[in-house]
């Protein structure tokens, strides 16, 4: 008969000892009174969540145990960060775009950063924070190269950075990494928590979850969900019926939205405290995940079988498993809208998953994110599709597809590759226009929105917005010649993408224009924003 440790041997034998056997100063430490793998010390530092009947230890434990990645060190990423650090999760890996620091534009909402680490890579800074909140947490930096697509391959890097996690947060702000993001967190089986913010809206959704308490039309194979393996990703085994419920970004939104849609906080504003919510909630929603499956290298991606649940500590509950296990509902099969402007909160049902997903499906086409260049794919360059990979509709950051249309028109507009003759360097024209005849001989028209020109200006100058810049040519050419002094059109905007689209549709109606090169952006003493 095999011995069974009694209360009183296991205290023994977690309490030190004197030489003599007699117990140190009489009393066990406190770790003694404490059920394994949570010690005293987590017990205080988490003990208000603890105390919670929907969570208690046992979630604790898995939440400890479990790695979480957030991409996106920014208005997202920090709250996100600083909120699962605080709650405990075992290993927080941060990612960012390579050579991204900290500027002085993003500390009113990315509050993970401070004035004294301007200049600080993010990701770096970001971690300095979270180890500052809680040093029982593992923060590493990992190359954030992964997930920047583009012309590095590094597709099949992102599937195998996520492999390793129980959950990812995608915190970034462009199109061409949400999808990349997406496709490696279903080829790898990582639920994940994905946010946006911009102006005063947010949304936020939970993909490739696992919803035990939504039903699959499928056959009784369903009734134990299998993780969506990278080997099935690979199409191992043919054709299969849908046997998850999983929805993913695909399922969701098959086709991105055209440019004109698509804003940025760098481009249309955000108000602070928007990105927090929507990057708290993000928090809240990894911890439910991370809570409710335990460790990532003891147990499936989503198994709801009592067989294989990842076994409790000695005198602990197993976890409970699932969605709605003990009231934590994970918000899988649902959006979360959030209008700061109203202070209006609305979650709407997703559709279910798709037969036809390119990457979800059994007749899926990605099976690697190695086979496409996202940032390309997102401009809808042809050429960034591979290995069969069906076209979509092209999506760009706002920023982006200015960028875009401003070096076709310059280029392609009259003068070809003379467009650049039509530049001039912003510190040399500042010394210059800031004279007397400077100022006399230059109509200066800046063709910010007026809601940026309101807000810094250059003295002198008019403001003309790029959507209304074609109308209002008339009218500048009668400024030019109706003076005693003959002046000259000179087009400035924030970074010098908008002004050439300016040039080149002045030159087209043969008014003679030039532009600043890098803008007001490039212009010297001009507040940053």
């Amino acid at each position: 008969m095999s011995h069974t440790e009694t209360g009183l041997e296991a205290l023994a034998r977690r309490t030190p000892h004197a030489s003599n056997g007699s117990l140190l100063a009489g009393l066990p430490l406190p770790d003694a009174y404490t059920p394994p793998h949570l010690p005293a010390e987590a017990i205080s530092r988490y003990s208000r969540q603890l105390l919670l009947p929907s969570f208690g230890p046992t979630r604790q434990v898995a939440l400890s145990s479990s790695r979480a990645l957030i991409v996106g060190c920014g208005g997202l990423g920090c709250p996100a960060a600083l909120y699962l650090g605080a709650a405990g999760v075992g290993h927080l890996a941060l990612a960012d775009r390579p050579g991204d620091v900290v500027e002085v534009t993003n500390l009113h909402r990315q509050v993970g950063h401070t004035t004294d680490r301007v200049g600080s890579d993010k990701a770096e800074s970001l971690a300095t924070a979270v180890r500052a909140i809680n040093p029982l947490v593992a923060v590493t930096v990992v190359d954030g190269g992964a997930f920047v697509g583009g012309e590095r391959p590094g597709g099949a890097t992102a599937e195998e950075l996520v492999a390793s996690f129980d959950v990812v947060l995608d915190c970034t702000d462009n199109v061409a990494a949400r999808y990349l993001i997406n496709d490696a967190c279903v080829l790898g089986g990582v639920p994940l928590v994905a946010g946006a913010a911009v102006g005063t809206d947010g949304q936020l959704t939970v993909y490739n979850w696992e919803d035990p308490a939504v039903a699959v039309v499928a056959s009784a194979a369903n009734t134990a969900a299998r993780a969506f393996t990278a080997a099935e990703a690979a199409g191992k085994g043919g054709p299969r019926p849908r046997t998850s419920n999983r929805v993913c970004l695909r399922c969701v939104f098959p086709s991105p939205p055209p440019p004109s849609c698509v804003g940025s906080c760098d481009t249309a504003g955000v108000l602070g405290p928007v990105p927090g919510v929507i990057g708290v909630l993000q928090a809240l929603e990894a911890i439910k995940v991370l809570s409710s499956r335990g460790s990532r290298s003891t147990a499936p991606v989503a198994s709801t079988s009592p067989s294989t649940r990842v076994a409790a500590p000695p005198s602990m509950p197993p976890p409970p498993i699932g969605a709605s296990a003990t009231g934590l509902a994970v918000l899988a099969r649902r959006m979360l809208l959030f209008d700061g402007a109203d202070g209006v909160f609305t979650t709407v049902t997703l559709r279910p998953p798709r037969d036809d997903c390119a990457v979800c499906s059994p007749t899926r086409t990605v099976t690697s994110t190695a086979d496409i260049d996202y940032v390309a794919w997102s401009r809808g360059e042809s050429s960034a599709l591979a290995g069969g990979v069906p076209s979509m509709v092209a999506v760009a950051t706002a920023a982006e597809a200015e960028s875009s249309a401003a070096t076709t028109a310059a280029t392609n507009g009259p003068g070809g590759a003379a467009a650049d003759q039509w530049r001039l360097p912003a510190p040399a024209f500042a010394r210059t226009y800031f004279t007397p005849a400077g100022m006399a001989g230059t109509l200066l028209v800046d063709v910010r929105p007026a809601a940026q020109y309101a807000l810094c200006a250059v003295p002198g100058s008019v403001n003309v917005p790029l959507g209304g810049f074609t109308e209002a040519l008339r009218e500048l050419a009668a400024q030019l010649s109706g003076g005693d002094v003959p002046r000259r059109l000179v087009v400035v905007c924030r970074r010098g993408n908008s002004s050439r689209v300016a040039v080149a549709a002045a030159r087209g109606a043969g008014i003679e224009a030039v532009d600043v090169v890098g803008g007001l952006s490039a212009w010297p003493g001009f507040p940053a924003y």
